[in-house]
C-alpha cells in the first residue's frame, strides 16, 4: 500500500542517510499520495505534479542539519505569471515516511500553509481524469515524435517547454478523433496561449497537425515549423 502523506506541519525527522539511496527517496515520493487524494482514486504526487508543471524537476540531497531532503521544481502560473515552483519533502529513511518541509515561489520562502492551494490547483485536472482508452490516444501523440525533430518525444518537449500544459481527447462532428494540446508559452515576460490540435487515425497509429491556435485566433498551419524550432531549440538546451 503506497504511503498517504500530510500536506501541512512540518515535522524534521532524524534519519540515517545510509538507510535509503537518494534515487529510492525520489521515487518514494513520487509514487505516493496525498492524504486527500488517496491511490485509490487520484494520480500519484509524481504523476500530478509531472502533468501539471511546466519543466518538472526532480532531485534529492542531504541538507547541513543531515536530512534526507527530496526536491522538485517546476513552472507554473501564479497570479498569471510564470513562477518558479519549489518544493522540499523531508524524508524519514528508517520509516520511509516524508512530510513536506518548504515551499518556494520565485525564490522567496512562502507560509507552508499555501501548500494545500497549490496541491489542490494541481488536482482540479489530475490525469485520471482521462479515461483509459482515451489515455492511449493521447499517449499516441504524446509519445509521438515530429519529423525534423526525430530525438525529442512530442510530450516531453511541450510539458518542458509551456506552462499549464494540458493534454484532451475528444470526437469531433465529422467522426474523428481528436488530440488537442493546451498550454501557455512566454516570452519576455509577455505570455500566449497556445492550442494544437492532432487529428488521429488509431487504426494507422498515425497522426497530424490539423489546426493551430494563438491567442484563440486560428493561425496558418504554414506558421507552425517556425513555432517547433522554438520550443525544440529551448527543450534541447535543458
Amino acid at each position: 500500500m503506497k504511503k498517504l502523506i500530510m500536506v501541512v506541519g512540518v515535522v524534521l525527522l532524524s534519519l540515517s542517510i545510509f538507510a535509503l539511496t537518494v534515487g529510492e527517496a525520489v521515487d518514494m515520493v513520487k509514487k505516493a499520495n496525498f492524504y486527500d487524494y488517496p491511490a485509490d482514486s487520484c494520480a500519484t504526487v509524481g504523476e500530478a505534479f509531472d502533468y501539471f508543471f511546466s519543466r518538472p524537476r526532480w532531485d534529492a540531497f542531504i541538507s547541513k542539519n543531515n536530512y534526507l531532503i527530496v526536491e522538485f521544481n517546476g513552472m507554473a502560473l501564479v497570479e498569471e505569471k510564470p513562477s518558479h515552483i519549489r518544493i522540499q519533502f523531508t524524508v524519514d529513511p528508517s520509516s520511509k515516511q516524508w512530510q513536506v518541509s518548504y515551499l518556494g515561489i520565485d525564490e522567496k520562502d512562502m507560509k507552508l500553509s499555501l501548500i494545500a492551494d497549490i496541491v489542490k490547483r494541481v488536482y482540479e485536472k489530475p490525469v485520471d481524469d482521462i479515461d483509459k482508452d482515451d489515455l492511449d490516444i493521447v499517449y499516441m501523440v504524446y509519445s509521438g515524435k515530429f519529423d525534423d525533430y526525430p530525438e525529442f518525444a512530442i510530450g516531453e518537449a511541450f510539458d518542458d517547454f509551456f506552462v499549464s500544459p494540458r493534454w484532451d481527447v475528444f470526437t469531433a462532428s465529422d467522426s474523428t478523433i481528436v488530440v488537442q494540446f493546451n498550454g501557455t508559452a512566454f516570452e519576455e515576460d509577455e505570455g500566449y496561449d497556445i492550442m494544437l490540435q492532432f487529428t488521429v487515425e488509431p487504426d494507422k497509429e498515425s497522426w497530424y497537425v490539423s489546426y493551430f491556435e494563438v491567442d484563440g485566433n486560428q493561425q496558418e498551419l504554414s506558421l507552425l515549423p517556425d513555432l517547433l524550432k522554438y520550443i525544440f531549440t529551448v527543450f534541447s538546451y535543458n
